[in-house]
């Protein structure tokens, strides 16, 4: 018994720490996807959280200044846009994809005035890929 003492409380120890460091690390680390009204409605939740809110880029809204890039998000494309949301980006890497209508999730922090600050920044592919029609092979075409 003795022997399973004297190895079993330093695993048990060793198993302890890792356990808690890896649910620590998740819980700095996680962030919570929002659609741009849930976002209004989370009030002072919002400012405490990491977050990802998704939407498309409101049309004539980038302005870049060095590494910082403004933008609007809206809810929806189209006549009716829904709910908007500032977005103050801080970072130098803008996706190639990202410009007006593009759909877009930034990842960031709510500020008390209002405005979320990304530092984060994903744009989907505004173009819609079709498949290629079937090629012929040569053995179709005899006659």
């Amino acid at each position: 018994m003795n022997r399973y003492l004297k190895f079993g409380i330093p695993v048990a120890a060793i198993l302890a720490t890792c356990v808690w460091l890896g649910v620590s690390s998740t819980k700095q680390s996680a962030e919570y996807f929002v659609k741009i009204p849930e976002l209004k409605q989370m009030d002072a939740k919002a400012r405490s959280r990491h977050l990802q809110v998704d939407g498309h880029v409101k049309e004539g809204s980038i302005v870049s200044m060095g590494q910082t890039t403004s933008f609007v998000l809206v809810e929806k494309e189209g006549p009716d846009p829904g709910e908007q949301l500032k977005v103050v980006y801080t970072g130098s890497d803008l996706p190639d994809t990202f410009k007006d209508h593009a759909e877009a999730v930034a990842s960031g922090q709510m500020g008390a005035d209002g405005v979320f600050r990304a530092n984060k920044l994903q744009a989907k592919c505004a173009s819609k890929y079709e498949a290629a029609p079937p090629k012929l092979s040569a053995s179709t075409n005899k006659t």
